[in-house]
């Protein structure tokens, strides 16, 4: 069985994706902070905890105008924890490419393909392991979150509807939008899972934190 070697947070936990505008629950100052990708940027400007767990995609390395300014804000940033996911690019040379950055961590756990979809597999009893059911990074993180008994988990900065990234002026589409909505459906059934972002309650079922600013 994959584990997780974190401790588990037993506290509210925000889950800080990258769309622009979040609305974050009255809590938001008082959580673990789980963020994904580069949205550790999005924390700092919102004055947020320094994030607990950041999982990250090998495929942020890659040439793409979006991947280079999600690491142009990188630099100065740090996690407790960062998951990263092996795909894309190898660890050893994004570990070099975050060190030159300035990016910091004090713990590192890095999952291949194969074991991602057993985490999923463990927490949700649902298969992701091929190309159309695999679940994007943010929601990844939301299963980690829920892995690691955040209680509640509240999805903030996430959006099925629109494109963009708050640290991006390029309007880079969304993707695994319908395996997205399809593992939130079940993880509401059995997680207390909610978020701020209406278009998600809409589309995933996931029940809307009411008492949120931006």
């Amino acid at each position: 069985m994959v584990r997780l070697d974190v401790r588990p947070f037993r506290a509210p936990v925000l889950v800080l994706g990258s769309a622009p505008n979040p609305l974050l629950p009255e809590w938001a100052r008082d959580a673990k902070v789980v963020c994904v990708n580069a949205s550790g940027a999005i924390a700092r400007d919102l004055d947020l905890p320094s994030p607990a767990l950041t999982v990250m995609s090998g495929f942020m390395f890659g040439d793409s105008v979006a991947n280079h300014e999600a690491r142009a804000v990188l630099g100065g940033l740090r996690t407790q924890h960062l998951v990263y996911i092996d795909v894309g690019c190898g660890f050893a040379a994004a570990r070099r490419c975050l060190r030159a950055l300035g990016y910091g961590w004090d713990d590192v756990t890095v999952l291949s393909y194969d074991q991602r979809a057993q985490l999923v597999l463990n927490v949700a009893g649902v298969d992701v392991s091929t190309e159309n059911t695999k679940p994007s990074t943010g929601v990844l993180a939301v299963v980690l979150a829920l892995l690691l008994k955040g209680t509640p988990v509240c999805m903030a900065g996430f959006s099925f509807q629109n494109s963009g990234h708050a640290y991006s002026a390029s309007m880079q589409p969304r993707h695994h939008v319908g395996a997205d909505i399809l593992l939130l459906r079940v993880l509401v059934k059995n997680f207390f899972l909610c978020t701020t972002s209406v278009d998600v309650s809409e589309c995933a079922r996931v029940p809307m934190w009411t008492s949120a600013k931006a």
